[in-house]
């Protein structure tokens, strides 16, 4: 039988501390190169198709954020259910929650990189698109989560 433990009382949670550190540094890195508070204000206040790709982008990274946070918050913290992301398409929570999150993620990154890429280079684009990806998600993942610890059976 397993049990619920804050990752607080993980001893993994120093390593994925650094790991999911490893990626906001990352991530702001590539948005300070790109300059990517400018290109992006730069694009949304732009006229036209590109500027409406990147509001519907922005938008789809929010429904992925607010996603994240039902996952690792709300089902473990306010509801008290761990989902098995294992078995996710028999749990009720989670198999409607998990294609959703996957194509606002797919959807959501490819948008931004075409909307970059209608007014910078494909490499710059992949760049700017990245860093805000790495950043969201490096952030998300440093929300500390309730995990499943195997029991001692003897």
């Amino acid at each position: 039988m397993a049990s619920l433990t804050p990752a607080s009382q993980s001893p993994l949670n120093v390593n994925n501390f650094l790991k999911q550190l490893k990626w906001v540094v990352t991530g702001s890195f590539l948005a300070y190169i790109t300059d990517l508070r400018v290109n992006l204000y730069a694009l949304l206040i732009s006229h036209g198709w590109p500027s409406t790709l990147s509001k519907v982008s922005i938008a789809l990274l929010g429904l992925t954020t607010l996603l994240f946070l039902y996952l690792l918050i709300w089902l473990p913290y306010i509801r008290n259910t761990l989902p098995d992301y294992q078995h996710w398409s028999s749990e009720a929570h989670t198999k409607s929650i998990i294609p959703i999150l996957t194509l606002s993620i797919l959807i959501g990154w490819s948008s931004l990189f075409i909307a970059f890429a209608s007014v910078h280079s494909i490499i710059f684009s992949f760049f700017i698109t990245c860093s805000v990806y790495l950043l969201v998600f490096g952030s998300v993942g440093l929300i500390p989560t309730k995990r499943r610890l195997p029991s001692k059976e003897m």
